[in-house]
């Protein structure tokens, strides 16, 4: 059994101690801690990327071995990450000149002027990722696609719950969607772009994202590991999850917006590779 025995906040943390004298942390959520007090952890597993990342590593502490162990027996030895750059405004040229990868992440809202990302220096080697906040039209999706020709985009993420196959066909720049949980298999069976990003919280946990990348290479997309702002402690699971479906280390995961806690050591970015 593993029964809790205390559970703390942190700010982002939650900070749980077994009846063991274990104590480990993970994400804070939404559920109340009452919920957690006294209760047997393998009774309170549901799909939530919070609690089965504090299941994952309490196995791995009673069997002696890494997390990552639990993720697949191979894996790659480090994990490429873009810079997230933040929404396209006035600075975002400072920004770009102080990122320390070659892939950088920009917002795109509806009212961004259709020329003004040409205006961008981003020197050799540097790809752009953009991804489309708001509620864009269909005819303004199109459009601005059009406008990105001779650009070096590394891919455009549409708008979430945007699944035409009509923008892959018109466009040779690599899009990409960031599937709901109740739309995956949707998503799985049309293929509307070549990419998924795939937000563990979102669809759930590790484990169903794990599945549901696997699913994705076997029909030949891209899967893309992506998350919300997390503390080093939560992000360790995104990156041992990018490490054990991108085997040789290919692709560029979403993983650079890492909350600081006082007291936790942080993931390293060197030369655009997360190390953990």
């Amino acid at each position: 059994m593993a029964v809790i025995s205390e559970v703390k906040v942190t700010g982002p943390i939650l900070n749980v101690t077994f009846e063991n004298g274990l104590t480990l942390s993970t994400e804070h959520h939404d559920r109340p801690l009452s919920d957690l007090l006294g209760k047997d952890l393998n009774q309170i597993k549901d799909e939530c990327f919070a609690l089965e990342w504090l299941h994952i590593q309490y196995e791995a502490a009673q069997q002696g071995v890494k997390p990552l162990d639990f993720f697949g027996k191979t894996y790659a030895p480090a994990t490429q990450t873009t810079s997230y750059i933040g929404q396209f405004c006035a600075t975002t040229q400072t920004s770009l000149d102080r990122a320390i990868t070659d892939v950088c992440q920009i917002d795109i809202p509806l009212d961004i002027p259709e020329a003004a990302l040409k205006t961008l220096r981003l020197g050799r080697g540097r790809f752009l990722r953009l991804k489309l906040i708001g509620q864009w039209q269909s005819n303004q999706i199109s459009y601005f696609l059009s406008t990105l020709k001779g650009l070096p985009i590394d891919c455009v993420e549409m708008p979430i719950g945007t699944y035409d196959k009509s923008f892959q066909r018109q466009s040779l720049i690599p899009l990409a969607i960031r599937p709901e949980a109740h739309r995956v298999e949707e998503v799985l069976s049309t293929k509307p772009t070549n990419r998924l990003h795939l937000d563990p919280v979102l669809l759930g946990g590790v484990a169903k994202t794990y599945d549901v990348a696997t699913r994705a290479k076997a029909l030949f997309l891209d899967p893309i590991i992506s998350s919300p702002p997390l503390s080093a402690i939560s992000m360790l699971a995104c990156v041992n999850l990018a490490r054990s479906i991108d085997l040789q280390g290919h692709f560029t995961h979403d993983l650079d917006r890492i909350i600081d806690v006082e007291g936790i050591p942080t993931l390293q970015i060197q030369a655009g590779w997360l190390i953990d």
